[in-house]
């Protein structure tokens, strides 16, 4: 009885490709299979990325480095208050940029103008984010 990772291997992929000449002529048998996976470390599964959702938006780490990078830019300095103040002042900015057309028009002439790529990305990112968490 052959219970070698190779010959366990090929005798899983046969299963997985259909190739019935493999499973009949190989001399692993389903025990020998099922003790080698029970040996085996299971590797971790990952995991989908938590949705953003407006009850959550607060612990996004990339929604707040975003919101950074726009507040920096549109105010000139670094943001210095509470996660929580950050985003509401991000919310209330997205807000008056989709809901506001001389806003969005001068957003606009700014990334066209005086953007950096950064605060553009930032934009973006957040853009889509916000796209995501309104459905």
């Amino acid at each position: 009885m052959v219970t070698s990772p190779t010959a366990v291997d090929a005798y899983l992929a046969s299963l997985e490709t259909g190739d019935t000449t493999q499973q009949t002529s190989s001399p692993v048998t389903e025990t020998a299979v099922d003790r080698y996976l029970a040996t085996t470390t299971q590797q971790a599964q990952p995991t989908a990325p938590v949705q953003s959702t407006m009850d959550n938006l607060v612990k996004n780490k990339d929604w707040l480095g975003n919101a950074k990078t726009i507040y920096k830019h549109e105010k000139g300095e670094d943001y210095k208050g509470s996660d929580k103040d950050l985003d509401y002042w991000f919310r209330n900015r997205h807000s008056r940029f989709g809901n506001d057309l001389t806003n969005l028009g001068m957003t606009a002439y700014d990334a066209a103008e005086l953007m950096d790529d950064d605060v553009k990305y930032a934009w973006v990112n957040s853009l889509d984010t916000w796209e995501i968490c309104m459905g």
